[in-house]
């Protein structure tokens, strides 16, 4: 008998048989099972390793079978798709992106397999789902595609479109039919746009002569709008909804787009204009990533009309910002809200109020950005909004510019002319209302801030007061011993009481919050509007300064140190010195020339900038208008409510 208690004479026990799927061997990739020999699957056992020892297993004197063959799970995914057995669609997308985010290695970089998500709008689960299983437990960030890889990427990719399971398995039982993935500029499937998109899409109306000819004219530099942040070969590498493309937006009349909120759904169409506004929602994500010390909160961000779903974090904010000022210091840039917020020397960035006005912040931000008219075609504003990997990770492979807008600009000919030579006291007179306009809306937003506070008290009071009412029918009975025919009446009354009152403490808290998300929000968002003008002036007065005073004296005394120099006998000047004074007089004047024309730049840039701030004033109108039918509307409900109550106290006992 053997040591483990078995013999070698006992029968073989017979082998567990392994899971089949459609008379098939075993799953692609299921756990490993004993194979018979016959399995041919791609996981089957190796060929028997005995056929070159006379071909019999029998002679191991442990009686073990042979051990199996195990391939790394990359090797697998490799070989899972050879290129004789994919679709044509297949191979040229491969040749397509490789060609444009290859590495030198002839494989897919993870710019490419990004751009696959981005023209497939797969969601952000599908995209987690495939790269968990492409990388196989490696690093998704530096993951690298060949050809065979980037044939399984885009099989999954095909699943996650039709709605099927996301799995190696469900490829390899497709082989035979692959899904055939639909990306828009990749393969000449042509891609519809989703149906919420095509529903937030505003109905595109003839524009008449008359409407051409009184819409502002765009300034020309204006009009070739911003040569790309990114140094990239295709115009639009990732694919933003056709709906963009060749659009001249025209300007509303108004600012539509009021907070949405659960209490009543606020137009988004101005007033005084029936254009739609883009909209961007920023959610906050459950829960925080990261260890202890450095955890942080997730911001889902969703431009329906872009079609875009991706997740971002507040330094991914902070960092957009930061790019925008550099680029354009002379736009009015949007506020971001911060970080954390100090209370008695603690400083609250965990506290669930703050993280909520965070995010409303954060949602300003961003919505501020997507409706200016230059800010919103800024290609890392359409990256920001639409690149589904992690924006550290992204950052990293992108070529990103931040050179100032008006660098190295040449000056159209008449612009300089078509400034108005009142602009400097325009913008004397228009920084003086805004400076003060900003003060009083802060002050606003404040009070608006504690009324909403204090209707929250209010009603709290109307609960301690209906509760108590409802103590007192207990005690009517005791109260009143000496006759109670009449306390039943009186117990009515009050209990009728208290119950209207419960109706006015749920009015009160939702006009409260109707009040938070509604009004205070619009406040909020004039305010922001009115603090980034003030700061535009401020960084103007900063960064616009030049110093041709200094380079016309410079000049001036190098023509005459260069007009001495000639007028030397030849030996008296050392060589080369007169081509020096020269060349310095030349670089002094041309960069005297590139400061004016900065100079014109920047009064042009800040003139349209205060004229699509105009359209602010028709925010304020809104607001007002949105308020006063808020007001009213809880005023009717309210006063209902006590009306009804009235009637129901007629009964109660008066005693005469």
């Amino acid at each position: 008998m053997s040591l483990f208690g078995t013999s070698p004479t006992e029968a073989k026990a017979p082998s567990t048989p392994s899971r089949s799927r459609g008379g098939r061997g075993a799953g692609l990739f299921d756990d490993d099972t004993a194979a018979s020999s016959g399995d041919t699957g791609l996981f089957a056992d190796a060929e028997q390793q005995g056929a070159g020892d006379d071909g019999n297993h029998a002679d191991s004197p442990w009686n073990m079978p042979t051990p199996r063959k195990h391939q790394s799970r990359a090797e697998l995914i490799r070989k899972l798709l050879p290129a004789a057995e994919v679709p044509e669609s297949y191979i040229e997308t491969f040749e397509s992106v490789v060609r444009q985010d290859g590495n030198d290695s002839g494989r897919v970089a993870a710019a490419g397999i990004a751009k696959v998500f981005a023209t497939a709008r797969v969601d952000a689960d599908a995209q987690s789902t495939i790269m968990s299983l492409l990388a196989a437990g490696g690093n998704a960030s530096n993951l690298t595609l060949g050809r065979g890889e980037f044939s399984v990427l885009l099989a999954l990719v095909g699943l996650a479109q039709e709605g099927d399971i996301i799995s190696l398995d469900g490829v390899d039982e497709r082989r035979t039919n692959l899904p055939r993935p639909k990306l828009a500029g990749l393969t000449a499937e042509p891609v519809l746009p989703p149906i919420a998109e095509l529903a937030a899409k505003p109905p595109q109306a003839p524009v008449t002569a008359v409407a051409i000819s009184e819409a502002p004219q765009i300034p020309e530099q204006h009009q070739a709008i911003l040569r790309p942040a990114m140094d990239d070969p295709e115009d639009d590498p990732w694919n933003t909804p056709d709906m963009h493309k060749g659009h001249a937006h025209m300007k509303p009349n108004g600012l539509g787009g009021a907070v949405l909120n659960s209490h009543s759904t606020r137009s988004t169409v101005g007033r005084t204009g029936s254009a739609v506004e883009e909209s961007v929602i920023v959610t906050l994500m459950p829960g925080k990533e990261g260890v202890f010390m450095f955890q942080h909160h997730n911001y889902e961000v969703t431009s329906q009309r872009r079609g875009s779903k991706v997740i971002r974090r507040y330094s991914d904010f902070v960092w957009l910002l930061d790019c925008l000022h550099k680029r354009y210091p002379f736009r009015v840039l949007p506020l971001l809200p911060p970080k954390r917020v100090a209370v008695n020397g603690n400083h609250l960035s965990n506290d669930g109020a703050f993280i909520e006005k965070r995010r409303r912040g954060l949602s300003r931000f961003i919505n501020a950005l997507v409706r200016h008219p230059i800010l919103s075609q800024e290609q890392l504003v359409v990256m920001f909004l639409t690149v589904p990997t992690e924006l550290a990770v992204w950052r990293k492979q992108a070529t990103i510019s931040v050179q100032d807008e008006f660098t190295d600009k040449a000056l159209p000919p008449g612009l300089e002319d078509s400034l108005p030579r009142t602009l400097e006291e325009l913008f004397t007179k228009t920084r003086s209302g805004v400076v003060r306009s900003a003060e009083l809306y802060i002050n606003v937003c404040n009070i608006m801030d504690r009324l909403v506070k204090r209707t929250e008290g209010v009603a709290a009071d109307h609960a301690r007061v209906a509760m108590s009412l409802a103590s007192l029918t207990e005690t009517s009975a005791d109260t009143y011993a000496t006759d109670t025919n009449e306390v039943p009446l009186l117990n009515d009354g009050l209990t009728a009481m208290s119950r209207h009152l419960r109706t006015c403490q749920s009015l009160l808290e939702d006009e409260s919050k109707g009040w938070d998300e509604g009004v205070l929000e619009d406040l909020k968002r004039q305010r922001d509007a009115l603090v980034s003008v003030r700061d535009m002036f401020e960084r103007r007065d900063r960064l616009d300064k030049d110093n041709i005073p200094s380079l016309e004296r410079r000049i001036q005394t190098n023509e005459t140190k260069l007009a001495t120099l000639r007028g030397k006998p030849e030996g008296a000047v050392k060589p080369g010195e007169i081509d020096r004074a020269a060349e310095n007089i030349i670089k002094d004047k041309e960069s005297i020339v590139q400061q004016h024309n900065r100079s014109i730049f920047v009064k042009q840039c800040v003139r349209d900038e205060l004229i699509t701030f105009q359209l602010t004033q028709y925010h304020v109108s809104r607001w007002n208008q949105d308020w006063a039918g808020e007001r009213v509307k809880y005023a009717e409900m309210l006063a209902d409510n006590w009306r009804r109550l009235l009637d129901q106290l007629e009964g109660m006992p008066l005693g005469c």
